[in-house]
């Protein structure tokens, strides 16, 4: 490797014959080039010599007579700039040390910097004591700034299917549509840009020798690869268990490093199809009646605590799940709010979703029972699984509720269950927030409720929150984004909600 010189003293003559000093010469083993500004590139490990070592050439036979010397010089380093302003990384002596090695951990411009004058005492070749003062470059830069970029190794990561994988445990993954089964999420890290990136992908199943291998190809992975047309390709099916390995590798680790992840494929559970029917009852026990197709054509309703039915099919209900909505039109068809919108609902089975009480499920809570007669309703009614988690099938219809104030069934005519009163008992404050949220309730003695706060799409979010007082918090709502959120408070027996907006 070249090296790049600096020299710390400048040439001095004398009166006898061609005498002149070479003092402190700076060596950067890394260099490529001498005398310039250079670019080195490194994989975390460069490392900058300085070595010191003052001789003195004279008389016209070129002997070298004994010298000592000594100066204080500083390894300087700014970012983003060759100019002679950074920070300092080292102050040397240069008495101290023959050689001195720095090692290089951030990308940057280097130089050295003079802070004292070298000062040189010995004999020249007529006899007599010379004492000289080398002034150069004092305080100032010596030579050029060598300019170095730190390269760092390459590193990747990747999931199926937008699942976690780890090396130890096998994860399950469905093959539920030729899009399945793929390499996604897949992240990459260290220099790449003429750094020698390649990637390769090699995937294996239990029970076959025969294995699939990519090859090294040129370039960063892609953010997805179709893993599951090279496993049909190769192995003919599908199902089974697989491991999968994502090489990369550059010139800091040209041998290559492989992040791994077992897989379990299964076959595709039925997609999880939606309906929803009213159930005008006070037991639940049915008729089932359709939803109407339109505003004109609701189904009206004169319960006082509406309910519905999913009578939905799916097989098997393999991370299932459902949300619901009701969007209130007053009687001449104007939209007036939401009056329910679920966080996203674990569904294991169809009695999960068996008998949906609307005012459990409203904001408030109990809002049915008092609502506007003649009022009508749309329900929104998703559900899936894991082959349509992404897409949702939905099932929707309107009904009429309370048509001339027939509700005339006693239900909950007057609220004494304990949920409503809970409900009654909730207050939150202010909402729309300010950036804090209080929320106090009927205390109960030995009862610790859980509080939630879900966002519209039903994902628990979290907001710092503490204590104020028996059955008081407050919640620190300050760094959530704005919109629509769900605070629940659930003690076991009951479960409350209300909407907050932020």
């Amino acid at each position: 490797m070249k090296k790049i010189l600096f020299l710390l003293c400048a040439l001095m003559v004398v009166q006898c014959s061609q005498l002149f000093a070479q003092c402190g010469t700076v060596l950067f083993t890394t260099a490529n080039t001498y005398g310039i500004t250079t670019i080195l590139q490194s994989c975390n490990n460069t490392q900058l010599q300085f070595n010191w070592n003052c001789k003195r050439y004279s008389c016209p036979n070129n002997s070298i007579m004994p010298a000592t010397s000594s100066a204080t010089i500083k390894l300087r380093y700014n970012p983003t700039s060759a100019s002679l302003t950074g920070s300092t990384l080292t102050t040397l002596t240069t008495t101290s040390f023959t050689a001195y090695n720095y090692n290089v951990s951030q990308s940057g411009y280097y130089w050295l910097e003079e802070v004292t004058a070298v000062t040189t005492t010995t004999q020249d070749c007529c006899g007599s004591t010379v004492n000289w003062v080398n002034t150069y470059n004092n305080g100032n830069g010596i030579g050029s700034a060598v300019l170095i970029a730190v390269q760092t190794a390459a590193s990747a990561t990747f999931k199926v299917d937008g699942n976690t994988v780890n090396a130890s445990t096998y994860t399950q993954v469905y093959d539920c549509s030729s899009a399945a089964v793929q390499m996604t999420d897949i992240t990459w890290a260290g220099t790449s840009s003429s750094f020698g990136y390649n990637y390769k992908v090699e995937i294996t199943k239990v029970g076959s020798a025969t294995p699939y291998n990519s090859g090294w190809l040129t370039g960063t992975p892609p953010i997805s690869y179709p893993a599951r047309t090279y496993i049909s390709s190769t192995w003919g099916t599908v199902t089974g268990q697989y491991t999968i390995k994502l090489w990369v590798k550059n010139n800091c680790n040209p041998s290559g490093v492989a992040y791994t992840g077992l897989i379990q494929v299964n076959a595709a559970p039925t997609a999880a199809t939606a309906c929803i029917q009213l159930n005008n009852s006070l037991t639940c026990a049915g008729p089932l009646v359709n939803l109407g197709g339109s505003f004109a054509t609701a189904t009206p309703s004169c319960v006082n605590s509406p309910k519905v039915t999913g009578t939905c099919s799916g097989g098997a209900w393999v991370n299932g799940g459902w949300h619901m909505s009701v969007l209130e039109f007053d009687a001449s068809g104007s939209y007036v709010k939401i009056v329910v919108n679920t966080p996203n609902m674990t569904l294991n089975n169809t009695s999960d979703i068996a008998c949906l009480n609307l005012n459990d499920l409203s904001s408030p809570l109990g809002y049915f029972y008092s609502n506007p007669a003649n009022y009508r309703y749309l329900i929104i009614f998703d559900v899936w699984n894991v082959c349509n988690a992404s897409s949702h099938s939905q099932s929707m219809g309107y009904f009429i509720d309370n048509v001339g104030g027939c509700k005339t069934d006693g239900e909950e005519t007057v609220i004494t269950d304990p949920l409503q009163e809970a409900a009654n008992s909730l207050i939150v404050y202010p909402n729309p927030t300010n950036g804090e949220l209080n929320v106090s309730w009927a205390y109960t003695q030995g009862v610790e409720p859980t509080i939630s706060l879900f966002s519209v799409e039903g994902k628990q979010v979290k907001a710092p929150m503490h204590q104020t007082g028996l059955g008081e918090i407050k919640l620190d709502v300050s760094g959530l984004a704005k919109g629509i959120y769900t605070l629940e408070i659930n003690d076991g027996m009951r479960r409350v909600r209300r909407v907050i907006v932020q």
